[in-house]
C-alpha cells in the first residue's frame, strides 16, 4: 500500500518463473494489479556487468536540438535583473504554498526566505 493524493492505494505484485542469472535467483514474470488494472512483465532475458557504449543514454539529434535551444535561451536571461535591481529567481524555482504531498512539505515552504519566493502569473 502506498499514499497518494487519491488515498491509499494498494498494489499486488506476483513474481513468478524464477531463473539463475550467474549467482542469484531473479524472476522473469511479473503481473501487477493496481486500481484495478493488470499488468504483465516478462523478461525474455537478463545480462550482468554488460558493457555500454558511452553514447547509450544520449538523447536522439532533433532532442538534442530542442535542450540546446532551451539552455541557449536560459542563458540569455540569465543577467536580467527584476523590480530594484535585484536578481529574479526563476518563476518555477519554488512557490511559498506548495501543496503537499507534491514534494515540498509546508515546513520547508515556510522556510524558504521571502526574497526567494516568485509567484506564478
Amino acid at each position: 500500500m502506498s499514499e497518494s493524493p487519491a488515498g491509499t492505494v494498494t498494489a499486488l505484485i506476483r513474481p513468478s518463473d524464477y531463473r539463475r542469472v550467474g549467482s542469484l535467483l531473479l524472476p522473469h514474470h511479473a503481473e501487477t494489479e493496481v486500481l484495478g488494472q493488470k499488468r504483465v512483465l516478462t523478461v525474455h532475458s537478463i545480462e550482468q556487468n554488460v558493457t555500454l557504449p558511452a553514447n547509450r543514454f544520449d538523447p536522439p539529434a532533433d532532442v538534442q536540438k530542442l535542450i540546446d535551444a532551451k539552455q541557449r535561451s536560459s542563458r540569455r536571461g540569465a543577467g536580467r535583473r527584476g523590480p530594484g535591481g535585484r536578481h529574479r529567481a526563476p518563476r518555477t524555482w519554488c512557490t511559498r504554498r506548495a501543496p503537499i504531498g507534491y514534494g515540498m512539505s509546508s515546513s520547508f515552504a515556510e522556510r524558504v526566505p521571502k526574497r526567494l519566493v516568485t509567484r506564478a502569473k
